[in-house]
């Protein structure tokens, strides 16, 4: 398992470039249910079919919630694209049982510690209209009761 780096500093930087970024390409970003702010610790189980989602995710972590906020990745893709980490990103292999429960228990402790977990259940980028919709187990081990 890769634990992320977080680096404020690029972490600043990264916002006004995905800001632009979201800007150049979006006519507008809108939030329709208010109700889901929270300053406390949330889980958000999020479908992943377009490499726009995290982009978007982070620009709403930063400019709508204010919170810190942290993403569970595939190893490869966190190997491939290492600067994830320094935005709050931390890997998984799923290939490995072992890794699967330490990512697990990571998540676990950062919404212990009041933090915000984004999670992609399909475990890969997924076309919308791709049926049925494959889910990866773990999401069990995070709820309580």
């Amino acid at each position: 398992m890769i634990t992320e780096n977080k680096q404020p500093l690029f972490e600043k930087l990264f916002y006004l470039y995905d800001r632009r970024l979201i800007q150049k390409h979006f006519s507008a970003v809108h939030m329709h249910n208010n109700s889901i702010y929270t300053d406390d610790a949330a889980l958000f189980y999020v479908n992943h079919s377009n490499w726009w989602d995290g982009l978007l995710i982070y620009f709403l972590n930063k400019y709508w919630f204010r919170h810190p906020g942290y993403v569970m990745m595939d190893e490869e893709g966190l190997r491939e694209f290492p600067f994830f980490r320094r935005l709050g990103a931390y890997s998984v292999d799923r290939s490995s049982r072992r890794d699967i429960i330490d990512a697990l228990r990571y998540t676990e402790d950062k919404l212990v510690n009041g933090h915000h977990v984004w999670l992609f259940p399909q475990g890969a980028e997924t076309h919308a209209d791709q049926f049925p919709i494959t889910l990866q187990p773990g999401i069990s081990y995070l709820l309580p009761g």
